[in-house]
């Protein structure tokens, strides 16, 4: 260990101290290191780019061919069309709920029961509550899209459900008072004037000229209205369940949601008042083709949400915003070519608006990741699972680098120290002036400079202003000391980067703002591990650490980037041996590389 704690007991104070003793620092350099990270982390991530890609395409192509072949299609000689959208709703959320069941336990390896899955899957009553409010408005919205269809065509439904930035809008200035900039207000109209235009200049509309005829295309874009309210409603819960429900991640959240939507369905199918349950098996018995599109239709929509969660957990929400966006072109393309639509010239205008105005709210809404920026691609492989902005690169340092980091930092002059009442720091290449100015030129010291250089191969550096880090703050943390919530603050690039020595953490973080100071997310930082914040988590959240002896109940219910951690080892060091309780047992090192944005090169204010 670094210390002990009867040797980091005699500091207090907040003035500088005289230099602790030296203790034994860890073992040197073992024979066999830990596996670093690959140099370039980006190589695969085109492969697997494409694959994702390729698995949303296929798997929505194929659905969306399959949805409108369901429910516009004739069989037999009366002509019949398959009317059961509540059935076909509920064969699809139980497939999804078993794929994203078995994509679940496959990303926790230490996990063995189906039970401990569901816990996973469901760890509070709160989240179960989520879960029924999101399969309520889900399997809500689906019936109302799927008997619009009985007034407008396909091509009308596909390019509403483009529009989900309506409702989201609508419910966010009348229900939570949110004001937006008039750019996103230009947006809506472009949206609503293209789905205006397509509905109006559809050739079966213009030749309809009774009223009847009207009223039913009015009663279809009403029927539509509604179901856009509906995923409105279930978009934000959704996002609810993210921000506030850190442990939950996508294919937990489609295991859950569909759980609960496949039982509330099948309670409403066996309830009196409807006869879509016999009249589906009696559609199934006297016209049996239709079971194989049926079966083809939920199985491609399961695999297709898996992919898109790959692709979210990957690329993040740009990448995936694109694929899907241009996935619904195709898919709208696909229905022109595969049952011989014509669009007039009107049409193609109104999606043209509709497109354009979609990607404009994809640019909008992420900012952060631009197709350029290398912290959304070639630290991809290493994003935390449900964290978008958090980045975690397990064995970042090996065991003789942290073995010789530990001893430069243990051998710095006593002027190098800081003591506080619960923690030991360092600063360099100084502390800052005036809370925000760095006055110094001075780049990191050699030692120090090394992970930094690391981590501009990875891209972390390259939006920042001086192209890398040039402020290291160290933090020595004794078995049970912490930090507050906290935020880095404006003197900052926005992005943080914090490198763990010699003992592993839970980071806590927290919704900024929140009175409560309620847990969102827990992110475990093993030794020689690096973490990257930014984004929204460093803007908009607090992030702090515990003053626990013992961090408890860790697992991939609990802890965001549990896929990423070496589960053998953290299995090792629990206290019992049979649970997931790891004690702080050593003295953990941070190293929290930042950049200041102002920088003086002010003489004297050096601290030698």
């Amino acid at each position: 260990m670094v210390e002990t704690r009867s040797q980091s007991a005699t500091h207090r104070g907040r003035s500088p101290a005289r230099a602790p003793k030296t203790p034994k620092t860890p073992r040197a350099a073992s024979k066999t290191a830990p596996p670093k990270p690959a140099a370039d982390p980006a190589a695969g991530t085109i492969v697997r780019l494409v694959f994702c890609v390729l698995g949303i395409y296929a798997s929505f192509l194929t659905w969306a061919v399959m949805q409108e072949r369901i429910t516009t299609t004739a069989y037999g000689p009366e002509k019949r069309v398959f009317r059961a959208s509540v059935v076909l709703n509920t064969v699809q959320s139980a497939f999804a709920a078993a794929v994203g069941f078995a994509y679940t336990w496959r990303q926790a390896p230490g996990v063995r029961s189906p039970a401990a899955v569901a816990r996973l899957v469901v760890p509070s009553r709160g989240v179960l509550a989520q879960y029924a409010i999101v399969a309520t408005t889900a399997s809500l919205s689906s019936p109302f899209g799927y008997a619009s269809l009985q007034y407008v065509d396909y091509l009308t439904l596909l390019l509403a459900k483009s529009c989900k930035l309506l409702p989201v809008m609508a419910l966010q200035v009348a229900v939570f008072r949110r004001k937006y900039p008039a750019y996103k207000y230009a947006v809506v109209l472009a949206v609503t004037a293209g789905v205006t235009a397509f509905t109006l200049y559809n050739p079966n509309t213009a030749r309809a000229a009774s009223r009847k005829a009207t009223q039913s295309s009015a009663w279809g874009l009403t029927l539509l209205g509604i179901n856009l309210l509906f995923d409105g409603l279930t978009n934000a819960t959704q996002d609810y369940i993210f921000e506030h429900y850190g442990s939950i991640s996508g294919p937990k959240l489609m295991c859950g949601i569909n759980a609960v939507a496949t039982v509330l369905t099948s309670a409403y199918l066996l309830l009196p008042v409807t006869s879509q349950l016999p009249d589906a098996l009696a559609f199934f018995a006297a016209y049996p083709a239709i079971l194989r599109d049926v079966v083809v239709f939920a199985a491609c929509g399961a695999i297709g949400q898996i992919f898109i969660f790959l692709t979210l957990e990957s690329f993040g929400s740009l990448v995936l915003v694109t694929v899907t966006v241009t996935r619904k072109m195709m898919s709208m393309l696909l229905s022109v070519v595969w049952f011989k639509h014509r669009l007039s010239p009107g049409q193609w205008l109104g999606v043209a608006l509709v497109f354009f105005s979609v990607a404009a709210e994809a640019a909008v809404k992420y900012p952060i990741y631009l197709p350029m920026d290398p912290v959304a691609s070639a630290l991809a492989p290493y994003r935390v699972p449900a964290l978008a902005d958090a980045f975690y690169v397990p064995g970042f340092v090996s065991e003789p680098e942290e073995a010789a980091l530990l001893a430069k930092l243990l051998a710095a002059p006593a002027a190098r120290w800081t003591v506080l009442a619960h923690r030991r720091l360092q600063a360099y290449p100084t502390q800052l002036v005036k809370g925000s100015v760095l006055p110094t030129t001075a780049g990191l010291v050699d030692w120090l400079a090394a992970p930094a250089a690391r981590m501009a191969d990875l891209g972390v550096w390259a939006a920042a202003p001086h192209g890398r880090p040039n402020h290291c703050l160290v933090n020595f943390y004794e078995p049970g000391q912490g930090i507050m919530p906290h935020e880095d603050g404006g003197a900052y690039h926005p992005l943080v980067a914090t490198v763990s020595l010699n003992d592993g953490i839970v980071l806590d973080i927290y919704r900024r703002g929140d009175v409560g100071r309620a847990v969102v997310a827990r992110i475990y930082q093993e030794p020689r591990s690096l973490l990257v914040l930014t984004g929204d988590l460093y803007a908009e959240h607090l992030h702090g650490i515990a003053e626990i002896a013992v961090d408890r109940d860790l697992g991939g219910h609990s802890v965001a980037n549990w896929a990423l951690l070496d589960h053998a080892a953290l299995a090792a060091r629990a206290v019992p041996a049979d649970t997931l309780d790891v004690p702080r047992t050593r003295t953990r090192v941070s190293l929290t590389y930042r950049d200041v944005k102002s920088v003086r090169n002010l003489a004297g204010l050096l601290r030698r």
